[in-house]
Order: C-alpha cells, then sequence, then structure tokens
C-alpha cells in the first residue's frame, strides 16, 4: 500500500506520517516514511555545507529567513529547486519518478508525507497501479497561498481509494484516531 498525505504546510501531514508509521506498522503491517521533498533537502544540506544538527534547526525554522542560508527561507530554496531546476531540467514528474526508484527498495507499505502535485503521482500510480492511495488533510487555518503545492484531484488515485481528514482539533489523539480510521477503511476494505 502507498499512502499519499496531501495537505497544506502546517496542516499535519508529518503528524499522520509518524502517526501511520508507529500505530500502523506496529498492529497490522510495517509502514515505512518517505518524502517527496528528500533529494531537495540534500541538496540544500549539501549546498550549504550544514551538519546534521543545522539541518534539523532550519527544517524547524523553514519559513523564517535564516542566516545559514543567506537570508533565505528553507522552503522557498526547496520551491525554487523544484519549480525553476528540476521541473525545468527534466519535466514536472521528475520527483514522482524519483520517489518511484527510492520506494521500490523499501518494505512494501510506504506513506508519503509531502505530495503536491497530480504529475507527481501519476509516475507512483503507474508503478503501483492498485496501491495508491489519498489521503487529503485540510486544517482551517491552513492554505496553499504560499506553496507551489496543491491539493490533488481524487481522479489521480481514483475515488474509492481517497479520504479525507480535517485537522480541527487541538488534541493530537483525536486527529490521530482519525488517521487511524481512514487506515481501517483502506486495510479492511
Amino acid at each position: 500500500m502507498i499512502v499519499l498525505l496531501n495537505g497544506p504546510p502546517r496542516s499535519g501531514k508529518d503528524t499522520a506520517a509518524r502517526c501511520i508509521v508507529n500505530n500502523v506498522s506496529k498492529n497490522r503491517m510495517p509502514f515505512s516514511e518517505y518524502k517527496m521533498s528528500s533529494p531537495l533537502k540534500k541538496m540544500v544540506r549539501e549546498f550549504f555545507c550544514l551538519t546534521m544538527d543545522e539541518h534539523k534547526f532550519i527544517e524547524e525554522h523553514k519559513d523564517r529567513p535564516l542566516k545559514m542560508l543567506l537570508g533565505k527561507k528553507y522552503r522557498d530554496i526547496q520551491i525554487s529547486l523544484s519549480e525553476e531546476w528540476a521541473k525545468q531540467l527534466f519535466d514536472n514528474s521528475i520527483l514522482g519518478q524519483i520517489a518511484v526508484k527510492n520506494i521500490k527498495g523499501r518494505a512494501s507499505n510506504v506513506v508519503i508525507s509531502d505530495i503536491g502535485f497530480e504529475e507527481e503521482v501519476v509516475p507512483i500510480r503507474h508503478a503501483f497501479p492498485s496501491r495508491v492511495h489519498l489521503l487529503r488533510i485540510t486544517r482551517p487555518d491552513c492554505d496553499f497561498s504560499n506553496d507551489s503545492r496543491d491539493y490533488i484531484p481524487a481522479s489521480c488515485v481514483g475515488t474509492g481509494r481517497v479520504q479525507v481528514v480535517e485537522n480541527k482539533y487541538d488534541d493530537i489523539d483525536i486527529y490521530e484516531a482519525q488517521i487511524l480510521r481512514a487506515m481501517k477503511k483502506w486495510i479492511t476494505g
């Protein structure tokens, strides 16, 4: 099973991925996590010669201009690498193609915590035709206004394989329970 998490920045995608990896893996089937942004993050880390501690710091402050990134925001650098370099040099599906290459070497179940483009889904769906599910995460105070990503149409994966979870609670236990209910629907059919 390939679970695509799709939602705006700060909507709870990383929390949902951890919930799936920690809880579903423990109880039913093993999951590993993959981030579409992994190749971009590695490029930034190498380009700026960042230590692991420095990289952790910029991850935690990705929406602030940072001195160690020469006054730029980490999120903006990743968007620029994706939109102005990778997609221009290759095509709009390049991060999806790289994801397939990375996923094929992993456990059979993977949660991709940051999908945001329809074109990225195409190579994943092609490589794993009946295994792709979309978990769309919404949150009232979050949107895509400062991000290049957007919500993925249900038609990308098939309407029977789409669940929507609204992260409108301050209680993480309620949110995680919603994630686990959505997963249970897919697992038990």
